[in-house]
């Protein structure tokens, strides 16, 4: 799954929400829609595979705050995630 913030790569803008860095629940919305309809068995509800999320900077940033902030769904849907190239200064 390929998730594009909105208005990039000509995506027409269809409501009055912007992408930012803290759009985190976008991310949320396409985790828990690809795991709940291909990553779970439709009549049980079992997780059958193994599900892993990348962020490229804004969208690492994105995905950073969905771990934090969505930390149960991450839980439930996620068996890893990398962040690459988070425009953020630690020191």
């Amino acid at each position: 799954m390929t998730l594009l913030f909105r208005g990039s790569q000509g995506v027409p803008i269809t409501s009055a929400k912007l992408s930012s860095c803290a759009a985190w629940r976008d991310i949320q919305a396409g985790i828990e829609y690809v795991g709940d309809t291909y990553c779970c068995d439709p009549k049980t509800k079992v997780k059958r595979c193994r599900y892993y999320a990348y962020g490229c900077s804004m969208g690492a940033s994105m995905l950073c705050l969905y771990l934090i902030n969505g930390a149960d769904s991450a839980k439930k849907h996620l068996d890893g995630a990398v962040l690459y190239g988070t425009p953020w200064d630690f020191n």
